[in-house]
């Protein structure tokens, strides 16, 4: 593993923030597998590596 590959281990509400949706979502995220994450004693920490790669934001088309 390179050193850029290195995870880099945040909240769910860092990661919540991040893609602007709520926590309960990136939870879900988690439980799909879409999302890297990992229980640290209590606390669930997601990979916030893993965010960029589940997916590109999505765009609308303008109205008329």
């Amino acid at each position: 593993m390179s050193h850029g590959d290195t995870p880099v281990w945040g909240t769910l509400t860092e990661a919540a923030e991040h893609l602007q949706i709520s926590v309960w979502t990136v939870r879900r995220m988690i439980s799909r597998g879409e999302v890297d994450a990992r229980k640290f004693g209590q606390q669930i920490r997601v990979n916030m590596h893993s965010l960029d790669r589940s997916g590109a934001a999505l765009t609308w088309p303008a109205g008329d």
